[in-house]
């Protein structure tokens, strides 16, 4: 629960809120022998840093989601309360946190260590890391990459075209507005059109 209302609270741009609940979580799961729940907090808890500038911070709560996800994968709901937590879920969040830091030379490997391990089927997913991915590319001045990540995720909305999804399509395409005149964003445009996405 503090982990979602650090969530919540990120969402509602309250970054140092989010931080509270995360570290109120972190002491809750420290004594805890479920590694894949302390790791999930952990990464909540890095999130949350990287939202409110606490670069050390997020850093150190990164390296704690390493050590206790070591070696584990997703799991059965029977045996951890964050049975979804595995190498995927922490390079994902890995590259949003660096992404954050402006740090964007890492944080695009770790996304693409990310899309290495989602599983093909994971389209959403697949999806929303690509548009992580694309953020970092942006700050690394790589805009023709950008837009082809952005078009990458659009064509996964053949198979799922969830409004959230759709939104985050239009963001990425915001993010590329500078660049609104070159012949790769106009070719973007006409790739998000043929997938019925305007961007707004």
């Amino acid at each position: 629960m503090l982990c979602h209302l650090s969530q919540l609270a990120l969402w509602q741009h309250r970054p140092r809120v989010a931080v509270d609940y995360a570290v109120a979580a972190r002491a809750w799961v420290a004594q805890s022998p479920d590694r894949p729940l302390r790791a999930y907090v952990a990464i909540r808890a890095a999130e949350a840093a990287a939202m409110a500038g606490q670069r050390q911070a997020c850093l150190t709560a990164l390296d704690e989601a390493d050590r206790d996800i070591a070696g584990l994968e997703p799991c059965h709901p029977s045996q951890s309360r964050a049975y979804f937590v595995g190498g995927a879920l922490l390079e994902s969040y890995r590259g949003n946190c660096l992404t954050i830091l402006r740090e964007a030379a890492p944080a695009a490997e770790a996304t693409r260590r990310a899309l290495t391990l989602i599983p093909s089927h994971f389209t959403r997913d697949r999806a929303m890391s690509l548009l992580e991915l694309e953020r970092a590319l942006i700050q690394l001045d790589e805009v023709d990459e950008a837009a082809r990540v952005v078009g990458a995720a659009a064509d996964l909305t053949a198979q799922n075209r969830s409004p959230r999804l759709i939104g985050a399509i239009r963001d990425g395409r915001r993010g590329l507005s500078p660049w609104a005149g070159s012949r790769t964003i106009r070719e973007l445009d006409e790739r998000l059109a043929e997938r019925d996405i305007v961007a707004v």
